[in-house]
């Protein structure tokens, strides 16, 4: 919406695509939940970074992983649109990935955040990292 309202293209990247969820892929949160049930108890459980290691079944791609692509996807714009302002969409779990990554919030606190879907978050250089400048339409229940 945001492009055609300004003319601008539309680009895809796969490093923005979705996790893999293995054998879990195409099952709704309440059908895997059904079927992996002390997974998803473990998962309950996860403190600070073991988060980003945590799959809910063998094959599924971790939210470390899936926070390294960002982070290449990252460096790639740095590289390519140096001193330009760019709208990058990618799902929200990889989002709260990066920011425990950042140490902003423990897993379970940001995934249990009241999202305003509007809302978006500001990343700018700073060395070597990429760190959260600002965000806007993320409170944390409770603080």
């Amino acid at each position: 919406m945001i492009a055609s309202m300004k003319n601008l293209p539309i680009e895809t990247n796969s490093l923005l695509r979705e996790r893999s969820w293995g054998i879990l892929q195409g099952k709704t949160f309440d059908e895997a939940k059904k079927e992996y049930p002390e997974a998803f108890l473990k998962e309950s459980k996860i403190v600070g970074k073991e988060a980003l290691d945590f799959k809910y079944v063998g094959d599924m791609e971790s939210l470390r992983h899936a926070v390294l692509r960002l982070k290449r996807f990252l460096e790639m714009i740095d590289k390519n649109q140096t001193g330009r302002t760019v709208l990058a969409v990618t799902h929200l779990d990889i989002v709260i990935g990066y920011l425990v990554y950042l140490r902003l919030g423990t897993y379970q606190d940001l995934m249990n955040a009241d999202l305003d879907y509007a809302g978006y978050y500001k990343l700018v250089r700073k060395e070597k990292l990429f760190i959260v400048e600002k965000i806007v339409g993320l409170r944390i229940i409770g603080h």
